[in-house]
């Protein structure tokens, strides 16, 4: 019983940090210089060296929205809390930096770290960045999870924030089998280009 006790206090204390540095983002004080790039991650347990270059290649070749920008991909595995807590905590937290810092716009996620990460307010609710049109033909891939309040407590309601991209090639050729998504950053500085490269990804699966 104990160490579930510490697991419990160690995903408090990384969902507390995410939610500091997303109000951090909004005051002028604690805002960076900025960027000039569409950023995008893969963030899962396991992934392929070259997933990020495979990534980058199929966004620049298909999305309109990032015809002469500049284009960003990392890959972070995030390997598994209960085998590795303190390199886990450190790949969320480099997320979470990275959208305090407006530095992200989209990303890749497995489920489990999703569900996490939708508790720190980190994700743009697909209701804020698509029509009902857009999203039809979807609603069986929706995923959704707990939204929180301010204070971090489940309001009881579900929130869809992102589209499972389980079966689509660029997932099934670099991620270990499980199930994945992707979400819009809330703070997404090329949001236009995030939601024309979420669509895209989201329709990969259905060709």
């Amino acid at each position: 019983m104990k160490p579930m006790k510490m697991k419990t206090k160690a995903s408090v204390s990384i969902l507390s940090a995410m939610a500091a540095l997303l109000l951090c983002s909004s005051l002028t004080g604690c805002q960076s210089g900025g960027k000039d790039a569409f950023q995008m991650v893969i963030c899962t347990p396991e992934v392929q060296a070259q997933a990020a270059d495979q990534y980058s290649q199929a966004l620049l070749d298909n999305v309109d929205s990032l015809s002469g920008k500049e284009i960003s991909v990392q890959a972070v595995r995030t390997g598994k809390e209960s085998v590795d807590p303190t390199g886990y905590a450190a790949s969320i937290m480099k997320i979470s930096t990275m959208v305090a810092s407006k530095e992200l716009d989209l990303v890749v996620m497995d489920t489990d770290n999703a569900r996490e990460s939708a508790k720190g307010s980190i994700f743009m609710p697909l209701s804020e960045a698509f029509t009902q049109e857009e999203l039809a033909g979807f609603e069986d891939r929706l995923m959704s999870y707990d939204e929180t309040n301010d204070e971090g407590d489940s309001t009881g309601n579900k929130v869809a924030y992102g589209i499972d991209i389980s079966h689509i090639p660029l997932v099934t050729d670099n991620l270990e089998e499980g199930t994945y998504g992707v979400f819009i950053i809330r703070n997404a500085q090329e949001l236009d280009a995030a939601k024309e490269a979420l669509l895209y990804l989201a329709n990969s699966a259905q060709n």
